[in-house]
């Protein structure tokens, strides 16, 4: 079975300075959507990563703005400093907990002396991401409003793009920037509230267990192309939700998808580092989707049997 098609995937990395408001609204208006500033902005920094599917951006603005924006692509942002908003009857504070701005919504803000950091999402490929995690084929994406549904929801957000927006370069590696899109995109997807309902679905045991052994093979075939668990579940023909019950009931020691991805990825750097002891251990890492020679050395370590 071949993988499945994917969004072009090319990596990019931007990195913008403006010292006005005028240079800085024009950047805005080329990357994000209808955005107008006024008041006095006195400096402005932004650096984007990402693909065609998702960009982190780390963003500063010095001085004291007015914004009036309508978005092209989902905005999932957290700040520090002034940064109030309001779309339409709703209205809060950045620092308080991260927002979700979508194409149709007019955003109204007040900033002053902000640091942020946000995530853009290509409406396509978070439909896309959407369909394989609920079976909804065809699924068109509305969020009711732009709060997160918990705060628990909220506190793993920002830790899960802060994290993100750590990696920086690292992101170029297209495996781990699959892992990376595909849990930045179901973190959106199940913190904040979609509107319409998720339909369930429920497969008899043998069928759990026919499913099982066909995502099983997909991922030790596959396992060195940047998939994720989405296309383990597209390629078995079940939404995400039920391949985690159906490894819950038939994987050793219950492993997720997800562990089972991470184990044959291990397994395959270990073979690799096994066959050339003098290979570069930052190439063998990123070939395999790890973020750095120094987590490629924490998982062996991890994975090794007590007493080695």
């Amino acid at each position: 079975m071949a993988a499945r098609s994917r969004h072009v995937v090319t990596f990019f990395r931007t990195d913008f300075r403006a010292l006005d408001g005028e240079h800085a609204e024009r950047w805005l208006l080329e990357t994000h959507g209808d955005i107008r500033l006024g008041g006095d902005v006195r400096g402005f920094a932004e650096t984007m990563v990402g693909d065609a599917r998702f960009a982190v951006c780390t963003t500063s603005m010095a001085g004291h703005c007015g914004c009036d924006a309508e978005f092209g692509q989902i905005l999932v942002s957290t700040a520090t400093g002034g940064y109030h908003w309001q779309v339409g009857r709703d209205a809060g504070t950045l620092d308080d907990e991260p927002a979700l701005f979508q194409p149709g919504d007019r955003l109204l803000a007040d900033i002053v002396d902000v640091e942020a950091r946000s995530l853009a999402l290509d409406l396509g490929a978070l439909s896309e991401t959407a369909a394989m995690v609920y079976g909804i084929e065809g699924a068109r994406i509305r969020f009711d409003g732009p709060r997160p549904t918990s705060p628990a929801a909220a506190s793993s957000l920002r830790a899960l793009l802060d994290d993100s927006a750590g990696l920086g370069d690292g992101l170029e590696s297209e495996t781990l920037r699959a892992l990376v899109y595909r849990a930045l995109a179901v973190s959106v997807l199940e913190g904040f509230r979609l509107l319409g309902d998720v339909p369930e679905r429920h497969l008899a045991a043998r069928e759990r267990y026919t499913a099982y052994r066909r995502a099983a093979r997909f991922i030790d075939d596959f396992a060195s192309l940047p998939i994720t668990v989405a296309d383990v579940a597209h390629a078995v023909g079940l939404p995400v939700r039920d391949l985690m019950a159906v490894f819950r009931a038939h994987a050793p020691r219950g492993v997720t998808p997800r562990g089972y991805l991470r184990l044959a990825r291990l397994d395959a750097a270990r073979a690799d580092l096994d066959r050339d002891p003098e290979t570069s251990r930052d190439r063998v890492a990123q070939r395999w989707g790890f973020s750095s020679a120094a987590m490629l050395e924490l998982e062996l370590r991890k994975d090794r049997p007590d007493g080695d």
